[in-house]
Order: C-alpha cells, then sequence, then structure tokens
C-alpha cells in the first residue's frame, strides 16, 4: 500500500517542523518577516481594501459546522498595524471562526 505524501494531510505534514506557540508580544517564532502564532479572532480585523463585499452566510454557517468539526485546517494570514491584525488572506475562514465561536 502507497503511504501518502503532501496532499490531504493536514497543515501537520507542512507545518510539522514549525512549532505553533501561544501569543506572547515577546515570544514569537519569526523567519524573514514571517511567523506562525495563535491570534484571539477580536485583535483581527477584515482587510477594507478586501474586493469581495458580499459574503453567502449559508456558505460561511457550513464553513463555520466544518471549522467546529475538524479545526481550521488552512491558517488565516494577517499582518500587524498598529494595535491590530489586518486579514490578508482568509476573511471567510475569519467570519467562519467567529461563527463557530472557536477563537
Amino acid at each position: 500500500m502507497n503511504k501518502k505524501t503532501g496532499l490531504g494531510k493536514g497543515l501537520n505534514a507542512l507545518f510539522a517542523d514549525a512549532p505553533i506557540i501561544e501569543k506572547d508580544e515577546e515570544d514569537i517564532l519569526q523567519s524573514d518577516n514571517e511567523s506562525i502564532q495563535k491570534i484571539k479572532l477580536i485583535n483581527i480585523e477584515p482587510n477594507r481594501n478586501q474586493p469581495r463585499r458580499i459574503f453567502d452566510e449559508e456558505s460561511i454557517g457550513e464553513l463555520a459546522e466544518s471549522i467546529k468539526r475538524y479545526g481550521l485546517i488552512q491558517p488565516i494570514v494577517v499582518t500587524k498595524k498598529d494595535d491590530y491584525y489586518q486579514i490578508i488572506a482568509g476573511e471567510r475562514r475569519w467570519r467562519a471562526s467567529k461563527k463557530a465561536r472557536i477563537g
């Protein structure tokens, strides 16, 4: 039987060697201006320049149920602003995560 490679194994297959840490201002894993960290959803704001203006609530609800069941598979990509983080990619996941109340 062939072993699965890369695809379909989830984020753990991609980030197995990168520790995910709870966010402390002084304790962030960084590499070339990038980091992996857990951030509370209340500290994340949507990008005002997001071209998508309409989000299908039924679709967001389905994604929220999936997140409740399986967790957030693909991370939300953000950038640090003054006192908050702004979404670069993943506003649907952010909205669904809020709806699922996971963080």
